[in-house]
């Protein structure tokens, strides 16, 4: 039953029990009666608004995490763009330099069989003029011959370097693409163990004790701190237990992700015996949650970690009951390994 029905249900009890008042009860003993009537009135309306307030901000955060998947995918298309782009240019300075190769090749195959030609005319003449314009040309033969090939080495330098550089952006296209089929495919991991997790805890998340929060590349386990804890404890409730041996057996089914169990407070200062501040009784209780799920054998330790805050990361203003109940909790963060 949720917590609005059995307010109401209360409600209807206490609103029978005042038809019948003055037959059961004295005038002071009716007026208690009626004020417990109001009393539940009042807390029945603010619990129905915690309820519409905490599925809104469930509803902000879905719509959160649909817009960070249209960025990640905008990155994507603007990525391969200039990628493309490129990739584009690159083909076509290889193209031109080709092109150049072939006029300069046609150029000077031209030029030489001129002088091949001249040559063989001045052959046929005697003299020494004929001799030192034979001498002439075929030093101009080898200077072309000589440019020819400088020009041709660089020309095959330009063309690997360009045909290097294509292979690389083709490659780091690919690996662009990798990446963001490895992220998505861990963004749906999580999202499959958040299902997994609002299942196996139904009952904890619609009596309104746990709840289970998706924040862009990370998921939340938020805990309060009444289901796990006496009031200035850090020793578990017995009846936690299974609940968090039902969170550990779902950790256990990714080995990759790493886990946080943040411990936080309200702003009332606590100093007793056991616990000098909120920083010692935040911390404790994280421990006391980590040691919990860490009785699985087949999780590692390695993934795991424990922190305090106080009450230094509130999630709602210290300026009511209900607001101070969220502040008290505990958060298994659960990060993939992106």
């Amino acid at each position: 039953m949720t917590k609005g029905r059995m307010a109401a249900t209360i409600v209807s009890i206490l609103l029978t029990r005042s038809a019948f008042a003055d037959m059961f009860y004295f005038p002071s003993e009716y007026k208690d009666v009626q004020d417990d009537r109001y009393a539940l009135e009042i807390e029945t309306e603010l619990l129905q608004k915690d309820s519409k307030a905490e599925r809104d901000k469930l509803f902000a955060e879905i719509a959160a995490l649909r817009n960070e998947l249209k960025i990640v995918n905008a990155d994507h298309e603007k990525f391969r763009s200039d990628k493309g782009n490129e990739v584009a240019r690159l083909q076509t300075q290889l193209r031109e330099m080709e092109r150049k190769l072939r006029e300069n090749e046609e150029q000077s195959a031209s030029r030489i069989k001129a002088l091949e030609e001249k040559l063989a005319i001045l052959r046929k003449k005697s003299g020494d003029r004929e001799k030192e314009l034979i001498d002439e040309h075929t030093a101009q033969e080898k200077k072309l011959r000589g440019e020819l090939a400088a020009l041709r080495a660089e020309a095959t330098h330009e063309r690997q370097r360009c045909a290097a550089e294509l292979e690389k952006a083709h490659l780091e296209i690919e690996n662009y693409r990798q990446m963001l089929a490895d992220r998505k495919k861990k963004l749906e991991d999580l999202e499959t163990q958040a299902k997994e997790l609002e299942a196996k805890l139904k009952k904890e998340i619609e009596a309104g004790n746990l709840r289970i929060k998706r924040l862009k590349n990370k998921l939340v386990i938020n805990m309060d701190d009444k289901i796990l804890f006496s009031s200035g404890s850090a020793g578990l409730k017995p009846d936690i237990l299974k609940t968090l041996d039902n969170i550990a057996e779902i950790l256990s089914q990714n080995k990759k992700n790493s886990i946080v169990v943040e411990g936080h407070t309200d702003n009332i200062p606590i100093r007793t015996p056991r616990f000098h501040d909120n920083w010692q009784l935040s911390t404790e209780r994280a421990n006391s949650v980590l040691r919990a799920i860490l009785k699985r054998t087949d999780l590692d330790p390695g993934r795991f970690s424990a922190a305090g805050f106080a009450e230094y990361q509130p999630i709602a203003p210290n300026d009511s009951h209900a607001n101070r109940q969220l502040n008290r909790r505990v958060d298994l963060v659960i990060y993939p390994e992106l």
